[in-house]
């Protein structure tokens, strides 16, 4: 866990145990996933830098803190075409804007870094504390980069979360659902649309047993919609409304 007011962060390719066995290959925050997680109280300004190691072909990266109230320079503007990302499939994007017209100088380029300013704050305020998650948001990439792995979690706390009678310490639990089954077969920047039975570890979804006593939960802020991979209720079929029952007189 990060509970520093200012940290560096690697974006690199590694061989992750998800599970027992083989390894798999994925992108990460700091060469693990979920990336690690990040604990900031709210109103005190955290400085986050991340540097793009991954291979050149993952292109430009951007970093979205989802639920959080930033700057729009901080916010993780997904940009617009370079010479990784051509033509987009969703948005009719000029090619002759500038990088600042684009958000392209916003983003992460191969090899470099930057650095995010975080202060949250809302209205003069402090936020109340929350559970959000940081994910990469460019643009027509980030369903492919968080189905990857490029996604952490990340706790804001404040005075009221402090004074409430929780389980604290080794009694919190992370909750993170990883789902991967949303994805488009006509849309080659999506990964394939596959059953939650062939999730990307192998088949299986890593459980864990929880021991038999109070035990606190944290869990996103917000679900991401079916291109970006976490949801909070994650299905690989659309719900459907439920029939009404008719009694009979």
């Amino acid at each position: 866990m990060i509970d520093a007011a200012a940290f560096d962060l690697d974006v690199v390719e590694e061989e992750i145990a998800v599970l027992p066995g083989a390894k798999t290959r994925m992108w990460t925050y700091g060469g693990d996933f979920p990336g690690p997680t990040i604990r900031r109280p709210v109103g005190e300004r955290t400085l986050a830098t991340f540097r793009n190691k991954l291979p050149a072909k993952a292109g430009e990266l951007t970093v979205h803190l989802h639920g959080a109230h930033n700057t729009s320079a901080d916010d993780g503007q997904p940009g617009g075409l370079t010479n990784n990302l051509r033509a987009s499939m969703y948005c009719d994007i000029s090619n002759r804007l500038t990088p600042a017209e684009s958000g392209n100088d916003l983003l992460i380029e191969h090899g470099g870094q930057r650095t995010y300013t975080y202060d949250f704050v809302e209205g003069g305020q402090p936020e109340r504390a929350a559970m959000h998650w940081y994910h990469d948001h460019r643009l027509d990439r980030t369903s492919r980069n968080v189905w990857r792995g490029l996604a952490g979690m990340w706790i804001s706390d404040d005075a009221l979360d402090a004074s409430l009678p929780l389980p604290r310490g080794s009694v919190v639990r992370m909750r993170y659902t990883y789902d991967n089954s949303s994805g488009n077969p006509r849309n080659p920047n999506r990964p394939p649309r596959r059953r939650c039975s062939s999730c990307p570890f192998r088949g299986r979804w890593p459980t864990s047993a929880t021991p038999p006593r109070a035990t606190r939960s944290h869990a996103p802020a917000s679900a991401a919609s079916s291109s970006s991979g976490p949801r909070s209720n994650p299905t690989d079929r659309p719900m459907r409304r439920a029939k009404r029952s008719r009694s009979r007189t």
